[in-house]
């Protein structure tokens, strides 16, 4: 939504998609404005087979990605009616040089070692899959070499580095942007001495292993609690984070909640912790660095750029969590220095550098003689 907001003034702008999108609903959960956008959907028998099959039969076979590569070939196909194809979602074997932006590089991952290549991955990686996954790739005609020939663009540093492993191309990193405007920052002495973590009770977001760091520093200085924001899963996991929190009065679970709660949330609180490992980029941790706490984040995924690669707030495990935290909450000119860093880092991550950036890129690719 916001590179359609991006460039929707300057160009016209064709989006292609499967399904008929609600913008009114889409420009209210991004914060977008996009309206001067034309649809168009493939129409061919394939894609109504697909999308027929995904919707009626009485199992989940999962055909998400056999309708995306229908999609990908048919973006293939027009490709030379348009001056620049953008892509945002996996990787696509266009004919020519087009814009891909990748948040992570699937199918590249999935071709070199099948799904289980994916960091992070908790799904089927069944020989069936295996021959799904294939003649994907068959029909939207992918191929390395194809993605290589595109200006290719991803959500971080750690995402970077998995696309030039398997691409052997350079990658530029544009991040993600957030609302940072939506922050007010309050004074450091008026917040409370406690984390926030934010995200549903499910099992990759390690809520567990979170609360039993808080556990540790409780110990250490009772003032520390925790507040996790997030759904409840119907699952065994949930449970057991609902069981763990009900026997600890300084864990709260606080459930979903709406923008205005999160963010005051946010701004109550010193310190945050992130516990999910492999996040492509980790929305939330900008957040929590746009409402100037101090995030504590795993050694994983690109959340580790959010923090600036700062070791003093990256941890593997439980013990190095503890530790490191510690030593912040324990020194408050050290909690002024993280603090002040971090929030001096936050225009990166806003709506108005990310669709500059995007502006600058498109009009290198439509006019490179202008812009050489």
């Amino acid at each position: 939504m916001n590179i359609l907001e991006a460039l929707q003034k300057s160009y016209n702008v064709i989006l292609l998609t499967t399904t008929t999108p609600d913008f009114t609903e889409l420009n209210k959960f991004f914060g977008t404005s996009v309206s001067d956008v034309k649809i168009k959907k493939p129409t061919d028998a394939a894609m109504r087979s697909a999308k027929w099959a995904s919707s009626s039969l009485p199992i989940n076979i999962g055909l998400a990605a056999f309708q995306y590569s229908l999609l990908y070939r048919h973006a293939r196909n027009v490709q030379n009616a348009y001056d620049l194809v953008i892509s945002t979602r996996d990787e696509i074997g266009f004919n020519t040089k087009a814009l891909q932006y990748i948040h992570i590089p699937t199918r590249g991952l999935i071709k070199k070692g099948g799904r289980e290549a994916i960091p992070g991955y908790r799904g089927n990686t069944s020989a069936l899959y295996e021959v799904y996954d294939h003649m994907c790739n068959i029909i939207s005609g992918f191929s390395t070499e194809r993605v290589r020939q595109s200006r290719l663009l991803t959500n971080s540093d750690w995402t970077a580095n998995l696309i030039e492993e398997i691409y052997n191309t350079e990658t530029e990193v544009v991040y993600p942007p957030i609302e940072v405007d939506e922050f007010s920052n309050p004074a450091w002495e008026q917040r409370e001495s406690g984390f926030v973590m934010i995200g549903r009770l499910s099992p990759e977001k390690r809520i567990l292993r979170s609360i039993k760091v808080i556990e540790r520093l409780h110990e250490y200085n009772n003032d520390i609690h925790i507040h996790v924001i997030g759904p409840k899963e119907d699952t065994e996991y949930s449970d057991q984070v609902e069981q763990y929190a009900a026997e600890r009065d300084y864990v709260y679970l606080d459930g979903e909640c709406n923008r205005k709660d999160l963010i005051e949330r946010i701004q109550q609180h010193k310190y945050g912790i992130h516990g999910k490992e492999f996040e492509h980029f980790g929305m939330v941790v900008a957040e929590m660095i746009a409402g100037g706490t101090i995030p504590f984040v795993h050694n994983s995924g690109g959340q580790t750029d959010i923090v600036l690669n700062d070791d003093r707030l990256i941890y593997d495990d439980v013990e190095e969590a503890v530790q490191k935290a510690k030593k912040v909450i324990g020194d408050s000119s050290l909690q002024q220095e993280l603090a002040k860093m971090l929030t001096e880092s936050v225009h990166r991550f806003s709506k108005q550098t990310f669709q500059q950036q995007i502006r600058n890129i498109v009009s290198e690719e439509i006019n490179p003689d202008k812009n050489a």
